[in-house]
């Protein structure tokens, strides 16, 4: 399975699984409600302040990107127009709010995590085990 979409959609399920387990089920996914709610609020406000950071952090340069159709059941890919344009959006607004504080998550744990899912996917260690 060498088609870049493929690999990107596999490496993309092991990051996932990763992420949920090292972040998602240790800080919000056994709170009671309304806690958890807040928690989530705080979460996502996180990701927008991430990305400008990370961004950064990495040196990533947005390239263009073409969508054609795929054959994945899980994927509807008449939304990857719209996905582009939001990965468009965070380059484009990656200073608006990469210096407000982060509230739920913390830099340096994204980056082992995200470290992490990159030596799992490279098949460097078992992402089942982390």
């Amino acid at each position: 399975m060498k088609d870049p979409f493929f690999l990107g959609y596999f490496y993309h399920l092991i990051s996932d699984d990763i992420w949920v387990k090292e972040i998602y089920y240790k800080k919000i996914k056994w709170l009671p409600q309304p806690e958890k709610k807040k928690a989530q609020e705080q979460y996502y406000r996180d990701f927008r302040r991430l990305n400008g950071r990370l961004i950064d952090h990495y040196a990533l340069v947005c390239k263009p990107l073409e969508t054609e159709a795929v054959r994945i059941d899980e994927i509807d890919y008449t939304y990857l127009p719209e996905l582009i344009g939001d990965l468009r959006s965070d380059f484009a607004l990656k200073d608006e709010t990469k210096d407000e504080a982060l509230e739920m998550l913390r830099f340096d744990e994204v980056i082992d995590v995200l470290e992490r899912s990159v030596k799992a996917c490279l098949g460097e260690t078992d992402w089942e085990q982390q």
